[in-house]
């Protein structure tokens, strides 16, 4: 489905929650979820009424993804312009912003930190605007896949993420140890593990984790995953949504399960 036509179901989403009050954006959890829809400078017309509803909108086909867990860790994606946004400390919604290139640049990889505001209506919509670094306005729907709940058995086995510079292929064990190898430079590795926040939600923490042998951005990591669907008709969980990220660099990857 497309961006713009998902998104063009929000004004009724709203209207059907009308009576809640919008909560915090920033404040502790208050938008956790899955979300999808448009997240980009200019991308958004809106305006809103004395309760903070959003009531009228337009988005291009800017399109943006994340996931915001159950104890406040936070990372969005925005696919167009390869921006990373995800925050350091748990219930800070404050976050650092990370440009992702085509072809993976130490130099360039860290482009600065912003400052989220908006409104979340739980698990139905989060909207509002970033500043700093870049400035934008970005609107989310939640995904009802947060639901489907987490276990480490689910992401046992091999999984692949291509890239414009090689594909990265992922062994990843029962126990959520994992390690991963760039196929156009295999002594570039990535190793880390795999943990459940709460088991009743689809949101994984990625501990431990190290870059070796990358060049400039070896180090040591933290990051969120999820687990997606490759097809809207059927939950197959064999798409990973993850994001990797420390003080100075940030990535995103889509690994399939092969």
């Amino acid at each position: 489905m497309k961006i713009s036509r998902l998104l063009s179901t929000l004004p009724l989403v709203l209207n059907a929650c009308a009576d809640e009050s919008p909560t915090d954006v920033s404040q502790n959890s208050a938008g956790e979820g899955i979300w999808y829809g448009a997240f980009s400078a200019g991308a958004i017309s809106s305006s809103t009424s004395a309760s903070g509803a959003v009531s009228t909108f337009e988005a291009t086909e800017s399109s943006g993804v994340g996931l915001y867990t159950s104890d406040a860790r936070v990372f969005f994606y925005n696919e167009n312009e390869k921006l990373l946004f995800s925050n350091d400390t748990p219930g800070i919604i404050d976050a650092n912003l990370y440009y992702y290139p085509d072809y993976y640049d130490a130099s360039n990889n860290n482009a600065g930190s912003l400052s989220f505001a908006g409104n979340a209506y739980t698990y139905t919509s989060i909207a509002g605007a970033y500043s700093g670094a870049v400035n934008g306005n970005y609107v989310m729907l939640f995904d009802d896949s947060y639901f489907r709940g987490a276990d480490l058995n689910r992401l046992q086995g091999l999984w692949q993420y291509s890239h414009a510079i090689g594909d990265w292929q992922f062994s990843i064990l029962a126990d959520g140890h994992f390690t991963a190898t760039l196929s156009t430079m295999f002594s570039c590795q990535i190793s880390g593990e795999f943990a459940t926040i709460d088991s009743t939600k689809n949101e994984y923490a990625i501990d431990n984790v190290t870059l070796l042998n990358c060049g400039g951005f070896d180090g040591h990591y933290t990051g969120l995953a999820a687990t997606l669907d490759s097809t809207q008709t059927v939950i197959s969980n064999d798409t990973l949504l993850m994001a990797i990220y420390n003080q100075s660099h940030g990535f995103f990857l889509k690994p399939v399960r092969q």
